[in-house]
């Protein structure tokens, strides 16, 4: 199974091997630090997620822990407040993407772990398929409910 980031999928799905999509995490990360990134460590984090579709499991485990090691006084830094007990992170969407990454690290390579199976690492195949079907589904807007499950149900069937 291939997932798009979805928090409960994953663990309904235990019993079988799920894949979280490399472009998805990649997309998450950019969304938290934004395309162009002000300070080094965002970028260098931001570098390495666009790389992962172009890494092995071992590389990548590797220079995400050397990006941490590198950057953790960054990413641990707190803003400076006698007053508050525990004073908050100062880059919380850096703070974010890492953790994000850090989350979904076990499910971005199931598919290098399963080399005995097809399992692609990006959803994109299964996505071109409902984009397919959506257009197919929008050009005839007043079926029913009903009517609308056997278009769907016929497509299927003729193309897969």
């Amino acid at each position: 199974m291939v997932i798009d980031g979805l928090r409960g999928l994953a663990e309904a799905l235990r019993t079988y091997p799920v894949q979280h999509c490399q472009f998805h995490q990649m997309m998450t990360v950019r969304h938290y630090l934004t395309g162009n990134p002000d300070i080094e460590a965002s970028r260098e984090l931001l570098s390495l997620s666009c790389g992962m579709t172009r890494m092995d499991k071992d590389s990548f485990f590797g220079a995400f822990d050397e990006w941490y090691v590198k950057y953790k006084d960054v990413l641990n830094e707190r803003v400076h407040d006698r007053r508050m007990k525990t004073p908050p992170y100062m880059r919380l969407r850096l703070r974010s993407a890492y953790l994000s990454i850090k989350k979904n690290m076990k499910r971005l390579w199931t598919f290098y772990d399963y080399k005995d199976r097809v399992i692609p690492n990006t959803n994109n195949g299964l996505e071109a398929v409902f984009a397919d079907i959506k257009s197919k589904v929008r050009v005839h807007s007043g079926l029913t409910r009903e009517h609308r499950m056997k278009l769907i149900d016929e497509y299927i069937s003729r193309h897969y």
